[in-house]
C-alpha cells in the first residue's frame, strides 16, 4: 500500500488573467524605473577651436616628469664598509666558510655593493 499524501503536489491558486495583466503594467523592473527617474542628459555642444574663434589661448605650461626629484642618498665610507663586510659574510656563508677565499669574498662583495650604491 502506498501513501498518496506524499506524492500529492500542492497547487497554488492562480490569479485571474486580468489581475496578472494589471500587475505587469504597473510593476516595472528596477533598472527601467531608475532609468526613467534619472534626468535626461543634455547633448554637449561641439567645442570651437581657439583659432577658429579668434581667441588666443595661453600656451599650456610643460609638465614636469616628476613632482619632486628624489636626491640620491650619499653613502659614507663607513656605511659602505659595513655593507661590504655584511655582503662578504653572506657570500662566505653560501660557500660554506671554506678558508682561503676571504679576499675573493671581499672583492665580490665590493662589486655587489658598488652596483647597489649606484642605483640608490
Amino acid at each position: 500500500m502506498t501513501d498518496k499524501s506524499s506524492d500529492a503536489v500542492i497547487k497554488k491558486p492562480r490569479a485571474s488573467k486580468a489581475k496578472a495583466a494589471s500587475a505587469e503594467t504597473t510593476a516595472k523592473p528596477a533598472a527601467v524605473a531608475a532609468a526613467e527617474a534619472a534626468p535626461a542628459k543634455k547633448p554637449r555642444a561641439p567645442r570651437a577651436k581657439a583659432a577658429e574663434a579668434g581667441v588666443d589661448k595661453p600656451a599650456a605650461k610643460p609638465r614636469k616628469a616628476a613632482a619632486k626629484k628624489v636626491e640620491k642618498q650619499k653613502v659614507t665610507h663607513q656605511q659602505r664598509r659595513e655593507m661590504v663586510a655584511m655582503a662578504a659574510y653572506f657570500i662566505a656563508e653560501r660557500r660554506g666558510f671554506l678558508t682561503g677565499y676571504e679576499h675573493d669574498d671581499w672583492l665580490a662583495a665590493e662589486r655587489e655593493i658598488d652596483i647597489h650604491i649606484e642605483l640608490i
